[in-house]
Parts: C-alpha cells; structure tokens; sequence
C-alpha cells in the first residue's frame, strides 16, 4: 500500500463512483445476512459461520464486477492500494486508485488468460470465505461457552479466542500471498500486470 500523497491525481468521478458501488455492495451483503437469520431463526448461532462465509463470497464477487464497471468507463485499478487519511498512528482506510486505460495497457490486458483468471478468483474467494467461517465458529465457540461459564472463565477464553483471531488472520494474509505466488507456479502463467495488488496472469 502506498501514501496518497506519493500518487499522482486521478479520477475523482470513477473513485466516487467506485466508493458508492462498494456502499450498494456492503449493503446487498447485509441484507443477504439478515434474510438468512430471518429465514432460519432456530438456527442463528449455528448458522452463523456459514452466514458470513457466504456474505465474503458475495462481497468479493460484487467487487470484482464493480472494477468491471469502472472499466467500462475507460479506468483500470492501479497496483498498489491507497491509505486514505493516514497518520502517525492510524493507517486510514485503504482504497483503490483508477487510472485511465491507455492502447498499451489494453493490449497487454487483452492477453490475459480469462480460463485461469476466473479459476484464480475462485480459488480466492473460497480461501477468504473458508478462513472467515473458521472466524465465525471461533466466535460461535465463544458465545456458547460464555452461556455456561464464569466471567473469569469467559475473559479468558475470550482472550484465547482473540490471540487466535489474530494468528489467523496473519496466516491469511500469508495464504493469500502463497496464492498469488504459487498459482501461476502451478499452471505455469505468468503475470502480465497487477490491479489492487492482485495478479493478472497470461499463458
């Protein structure tokens, strides 16, 4: 990620635009949420990892098809993500930056293999969902004990929990690395270019 001073300026439209498209994509991925415990109410704690397994699948699905339609309007993502209203102490909130798309870029973007592209993102989401299921039941555990337990017992666990949250999210941020480095590995591509620090491959 990189300081947004150290950017050029881009399109203030195509990010407002894109801003808004995540705002509809946070809040279609709410309401999946909330029809789920609404249609299954006997099974809420149960269904809960599950729950948000299947509300990362649609965040990231949304998202892929909302840099498709800042595409459609001649912008590509750059590289590297953006820390907005970054300090000493706070890191800001990380967003993407849009760059016009130029012959060049379209060329080389047009040589993408879109079989092993789609088949990458797949891969992706199914890692993220899978590893917030696992969150999800870790707090699913959390809850279940604190309805039998001491407060003591409930603090202690809760901390155990959090350090646990903590090491997998580290894990996470290595398998998603591991991904991108080893899927073109596997089926022997290469990578053309990168958008929002994600891959773009190529036979």
């Amino acid at each position: 990620m990189e300081n947004r001073r150290l950017q050029p300026k881009y399109s203030l439209t195509i990010k407002c635009l894109y801003i808004a498209l995540q705002i509809a994509n946070l809040i279609l991925v709410f309401l999946t949420l909330v029809t789920l415990f609404i249609s299954f109410p006997s099974l809420r704690v149960r269904l809960f990892p599950f729950a948000i397994a299947l509300m990362t699948v649609v965040y990231l699905f949304l998202r892929n098809i909302n840099y498709k339609i800042c595409r459609l309007f001649g912008y590509h993502a750059s590289p590297k993500l953006v820390d907005y209203g970054q300090t000493v102490s706070y890191d800001g909130i990380t967003l993407p930056t849009f760059e016009k798309i130029t012959e060049n870029y379209k060329a080389i973007y047009q040589t993408r293999h879109v079989g092993f592209q789609s088949l990458f993102y797949f891969f992706f989401m199914a890692l993220n969902a899978g590893l917030i299921a696992f969150y999800g039941f870790l707090a699913e555990l959390i809850f279940l004990y604190a309805k039998i337990n001491t407060q003591a017992a409930v603090y202690i666990y809760g901390l155990g929990g959090a350090v646990a949250i903590f090491i997998i999210i580290f894990i996470q941020i290595k398998l998603n690395k591991g991904l991108q480095k080893y899927f073109a590995k596997w089926f022997h591509l290469k990578v053309i270019l990168m958008e929002h620090e994600q891959p773009i491959y190529a036979k």
